[in-house]
This record gives C-alpha cells, structure tokens and sequence, in this order.
C-alpha cells in the first residue's frame, strides 16, 4: 500500500469511529468550546481560554471521579491533602483537593473560563464538607445556567462556590443550594458580578465576603436559607450593590453588615432579627415585611435563562 493510499484509508477508518463525548469547536468569539456529557469529560475539558458546555440533561456528579487519583497524577493536575501545599511556581492546576469527609475539585491559577449549562444541567458533589466548585487566583471566570449543590446538606463547613483571591468573576442564572455553609464563601477577590441566580436551602447563611472589592448582586432571590449571619459582608470590603433582589423565608439574623451596602429595589420578607440595615445601607431605605411567605416564581435560575 502506497503512503498516500494508507493516508486515505486511516481517514475512512476514522470516519467510521464513533463520535467522542467531548465535542470541540470553536466559539463564536475565537475562544475554544467544548461540549461535555459525564464527569472524566468535564475534568479532561478544564483548560484556559475556554468555553465548557455542558449537554442538555448532564446531570454531573463530581465525586464520581474525584476519588479516582489516577486521573491527577498528569502535568497540570494534583491529588493534594490541601490546595495550599500546591507546587508555588505551578501555572493552572486541577486539583482534587481532601477535606474532612471527601475530597473537592479545586481550580488554581485559571484564566478566561466559561463554564456553561444547556437546558436542565447540574454539577453536584457527595461529601457535605466539600465545595461543590473552589476557585484559587483565577481570572476572568464565568459560570452560567447551572444548578450546584450538594447531595447531603451538610453542617459547618463547605460551600457551593468558593473564591480566593480571584478577579472578574460572573454567576449568571445559576441556582445554588443545599450545602453546609453559604451558597458564595468570597475572599480577597474583586469584581464579582451575580445575575439572575438563586441561594436557597443553604445550613449557615446567603453568603460571606471578606476583603472584596466591587461586588454587584442584581435580580437576584436569596430564600429558605438559615441559621446564623445570613448577609455576612465584613469591614474590609468595599462597593457591595445589590439591586431587585429578595429576601425571603430566612432564618436568622438577616443581614450582618460591617461596612456599607447600597441595596436598590430589593424586597425584604423576614420574621427574625434583621440587623445592622439602617446603619449601613447606603440605598433608598427598605421596607421590610413581617411574614414567612413564598416568594412568587420569577423568571430567574437555569430556567429563567432558557424561556
């Protein structure tokens, strides 16, 4: 068989494979897409300077694969105890990372990111104490149309999504529930944007930001959560805005403010303590309504963003 004759018959032969579960392509905007359907996958499409989407109907869950330490041991990728005893002068890194009862999927050093949900897409983990997705130094990250939580609420620690030290970071029509602490744990971060996303059924609060410069929550529905510092928004932090946002069937002290927060447009519904409002808002005042109701549906979450 002649070279060109051998070349001709391997392109049949490919044609002939089945299709992978990871479909590239490339984006509209030049980026790099790739479209996912079970968990190696979304592991093995994790990379900079991309879109990953998930297929409509993934339902991910991430502990499947993270207890696999074969999947960590190749260049880029870590099987840790602790994030923090990563290499120092490692660029991006995956890293499934231990914590008290599972192991988590921690993201370090990433950039330009976009993590996407098709119709009815979720990324859940197992262990209570875990994040369902931790950043660490990333940049420029974007997760869109998904529902994260957990399959155990948990108690004390572990988050849905966890920041540290991260710059431009867009939550967009997501629905973030059922975990140990607070549906966002944000530190040393800035310019987190929220849209349109939903903090419900979370064991400790709505969310904490500590040290974070320029955060803005807007259409937003923060409901049934519980049971300590709903808010929790610290001294250190600065341009904290949140605009048409409700409040609703919460329990606990509502909002735990240290430094001043412009609320706009937001609706307040809440039998328990409220907090240090008046003191630190720097919006319109706020009329807060003494009652336990449901909100009404909006269209706002994953659904919100298909209709």
């Amino acid at each position: 068989m002649t070279q060109k004759n051998l070349f001709q018959w391997l392109l049949a032969m490919l044609a002939l494979l089945p299709l992978s579960n990871v479909m590239n392509a490339q984006g509209t905007s030049g980026r790099l897409e790739l479209v996912v359907s079970n968990e190696k996958d979304f592991i093995n499409a994790l990379g900079n300077e991309r879109t990953i989407i998930l297929r409509e109907g993934t339902h991910l869950n991430l502990s499947k694969v993270l207890e696999d330490k074969s999947l960590f041991v190749q260049p880029g990728r870590a099987f840790l105890e602790d994030a923090a005893n990563r290499p120092k002068k490692a660029s991006s890194m995956i890293i499934s990372e231990a914590i008290f009862d599972g192991r988590q999927l921690t993201l370090t050093e990433f950039h330009d990111l976009t993590i996407r949900g098709e119709r009815d897409c979720q990324i859940v983990v197992e262990p209570r104490y875990a994040f369902v997705l931790s950043f660490i130094n990333c940049r420029n990250i974007s997760i869109e149309c998904l529902t994260l939580g957990h399959t155990e609420e948990g108690y004390c620690m572990g988050g849905v999504v966890g920041l540290i030290g991260c710059d431009i970071v867009t939550i967009e029509s997501c629905d973030m529930y059922g975990c140990g602490t607070y549906g966002i744990e944000a530190e040393t971060s800035q310019v987190l944007r929220v849209f349109r996303s939903i903090i419900r059924d979370c064991s400790y609060g709505i969310m904490v930001l500590r040290d974070i410069q320029d955060a803005i929550f807007i259409n937003c529905d923060f409901y049934r959560n519980r049971e300590f510092g709903l808010l929790n928004v610290y001294e250190n932090c600065r341009q904290i805005h949140f605009d048409d946002c409700r409040f609703a069937q919460n329990k606990g002290l509502l909002f735990n403010l240290e430094t001043e927060v412009e609320f706009y447009n937001c609706e307040v519904h809440h039998t328990g303590e409220i907090g240090e409002l008046e003191d630190y808002n720097q919006g319109p005042s706020i009329e807060v309504l003494i009652d336990d109701n449901p909100l009404p549906e909006k269209n706002i979450g994953p659904r919100g963003a298909i209709q």
